[in-house]
């Protein structure tokens, strides 16, 4: 009887498809008369391993010895989900009884949230960024707008046309990263009050 290790997982396919599919992806692992299997170990940890098959008698469920290969150990025959006949140890999936906790570990679940709280200061960091460059656009435009103005003609023709070009700038920057910022809506009627100002005071 040969078999080769490939690792402990989290959690064991607990249906025929999805066994099959893990089956097809390790295929590559096994030799032989060896085929996948997923099951627990002693201390209740899974691993994916290309052992033979063997036939389980009812009440029992296949788990990994220390050494890598297979024995039995005996299931509460109260629980729906422990065996209730003789099946084959590849087929153990329809008995969830036999992976014990078969969610996805503490560990990687940490790691998803610490994913998702990253990304959100990711977003963060661009919308202060965008906010920075609103501002900027709006400061050189103003100075802009202010070279090209003479003390004593004033031409209003220029101003929807700045004050559009502030909103369509703004507007853009908070769409990027939403709305949810508030600091960006501060930043918004800043430059909105800004735009008035000058539209009041050339």
């Amino acid at each position: 009887m040969t078999q080769k290790a490939s690792g402990n997982v989290d959690a064991c396919p607990i249906t025929k498809e999805t066994w099959e599919a893990r089956a097809e992806a390790k295929k590559a692992d096994c030799g032989g008369q060896s085929v996948y299997h997923c099951l627990a170990d002693g201390e209740g940890r899974k691993w994916e391993r290309c052992v033979e098959k063997t036939r389980i008698k009812e009440g029992f469920c296949p788990i990994f010895r220390s050494d890598g290969y297979i024995a039995w150990k005996a299931c509460n025959t109260s629980e729906s989900t422990c065996p209730n006949r003789t099946y084959l140890s590849n087929e153990v999936y329809e008995y969830v009884y036999c992976f014990g906790n078969n969610s996805a570990s503490t560990h990687e679940q940490e790691n998803e949230e610490l994913t998702r709280a990253e990304g959100f200061d990711d977003g963060k960091v661009i919308a202060i960024v965008f906010a920075i460059l609103c501002i900027i656009a709006a400061v050189v435009l103003i100075i802009l707008w202010k070279k090209r103005s003479s003390p004593n003609l004033q031409d209003d023709r220029g101003q929807p046309m700045l004050s559009n070009a502030l909103d369509s700038i703004c507007r853009l920057a908070l769409t990027i990263h939403s709305l949810e910022f508030v600091g960006l809506h501060f930043l918004y009627i800043g430059l909105k009050w800004l735009s008035w100002h000058r539209h009041e005071h050339f």
